[in-house]
């Protein structure tokens, strides 16, 4: 996990700078860029797929718990069917959706523009520092000494990284 982590943060930080340089000088604004990303995705996705249906159907295997399939239930550990899936269910899904996807990528591709590539990608590092208070709010989970250390820690690395 911790390798996909650092992964993740170099391809972010890589993807933030390629984006960056292409869009100097041209009319492409955050939504422009969106668009191209997710559809981008979309498209990666659906190629990953089908080409992992193709090797489980060439390997003579079938997959007991395809990815493309809705999430697992708490209840019944079965997959979610669409009927079986509640208002609260949809509703969360679709506004996590909304900040995910689309609002949040929107606000640091905007950033990503607007200021310097160093200051931008910094502080898009700065989810340590609210994801307890999330935690508590949207789950109730406590929040530990061990958690507000992290936090701080996390405050004092973005604080260096922002000043140098």
């Amino acid at each position: 996990g911790y390798g996909l982590a650092a992964a993740h943060l170099v391809l972010d930080t890589a993807g933030a700078a390629i984006t960056k340089r292409a869009c100097r000088g041209t009319a492409m604004g955050p939504l422009n860029i969106g668009i191209l990303r997710f559809g981008s995705a979309a498209l990666m996705l659906a190629v990953i797929g089908i080409l992992g249906k193709l090797c489980d159907r060439n390997n003579g295997r079938g997959t007991t718990s395809p990815w493309y399939l809705l999430p697992r239930t708490v209840e019944t550990g079965k997959t979610a069917g669409f009927g079986e899936m509640t208002r609260e269910n949809w509703r969360a899904i679709v506004i996590g959706t909304f900040f995910v996807t689309f609002l949040a990528p929107s606000l640091f591709l905007r950033s990503l523009l607007l200021m310097p590539l160093g200051i931008a990608v910094t502080l898009s590092c700065l989810a340590p520092l609210y994801e307890p208070v999330l935690a508590k709010i949207l789950r109730g989970v406590d929040i530990n000494l061990a958690g507000v250390f992290g936090t701080l820690l996390a405050l004092v690395g973005v604080a260096i990284l922002s000043i140098g």
